[in-house]
């Protein structure tokens, strides 16, 4: 017999509200200040909130379990291996006025500058991030620590004189670890 036929049990009762997909905030805090790549120019102290503010999506990272066979005899059984986790990819939405692309592009300079073909020091471009998921009324309902991330992939859109859309550029993070954090 099923627990139960219908949905009656959900009517009036917060612990079933749903998580919505667009109540969230992904944030990086302590990004720092960031200079322009060609003139080093100082880009926008609020870096760190305007990216935040400038984020269309983000895919949740993944985490995945190595598996360690052990044979013998006729069976084997299986064991917990090394954890990793999957690319945290991120779309913003490009705002010219607050320099948005020129922001990512910075911090992905501190990671290889092609104009000195430089890679830097992991000290200097890796951060923490968090991924916020706020209930309804703007509480935060969940909280999710990104250590150690890096912009990896950086894809700055694409134009077209067919199209007339708001340009948007994809960010592949790399991150060491994706711990959920009790809000």
């Amino acid at each position: 017999m099923p627990l139960k036929l219908g949905a009656y049990h959900m009517i009036g009762q917060d612990d079933w509200e749903p998580q919505r997909t667009n109540n969230f905030e992904v944030q990086f805090p302590n990004l720092g200040q960031l200079f322009s790549i060609d003139q080093e120019l100082a880009l926008p102290g609020n870096a760190s909130d305007l990216l935040t503010l400038s984020v269309k999506s983000v895919d949740y990272p993944s985490t995945n379990i190595d598996k360690l066979t052990v044979s013998y005899g006729n069976n084997s059984i299986n064991f917990a291996g090394k954890p990793s986790y999957g690319d945290v990819s991120i779309v913003v939405n490009d705002y010219i006025g607050i320099q948005t692309e020129r922001i990512i592009m910075a911090w992905s300079a501190l990671v290889y500058n092609p104009k000195n073909e430089t890679v830097g020091w992991a000290s200097q471009y890796k951060r923490d991030g968090y991924l916020f998921e706020y209930s309804p009324d703007g509480k935060i309902a969940r909280k999710t620590q990104l250590r150690g991330c890096f912009p990896g992939t950086v894809q700055p859109g694409s134009f077209s004189n067919d199209d007339n859309s708001i340009r948007e550029i994809s960010v592949t993070f790399y991150c060491d670890v994706a711990i959920p954090l009790d809000s």
